[in-house]
């Protein structure tokens, strides 16, 4: 959050950290790994998500979450179809971190 300064705020003052629930969801393919993640949620136990976007083959950003609390079903699959699991995860303990990625 910026603190507003004199002179019709037209720019900002202090920063102020302040303290987001950040969340999200993501559908993985469902295998041994998806399971052992699926199974921290009973444990309360935590993983590391990252995500690397790029604008082209030389820049972009990678987001790094260091810990996050997970919660999804087990999925029952049946026959010979393509498995996926619906995954939500909540951040806890440790802000995200993004990267700059230049070439």
């Amino acid at each position: 959050e910026i603190q507003k300064c004199l002179g019709n705020n037209l720019y900002g003052g202090n920063l102020f950290a302040m303290i987001a629930n950040i969340s999200g969801s993501m559908t993985i393919a469902f295998s041994q790994k998806a399971y052992d993640i699926l199974e921290l949620q009973r444990t309360g136990g935590t993983l590391s998500i990252e995500v690397p976007i790029m604008f082209n083959a030389t820049d972009g950003y990678t987001i790094t979450i260091p810990k996050a609390q997970i919660s999804g079903d087990i999925p029952s699959p049946s026959g010979n179809e393509l498995v996926t699991a619906e995954v939500t995860y909540t951040v806890v303990d440790e802000s995200p971190i993004i990267t700059r990625n230049a070439v």
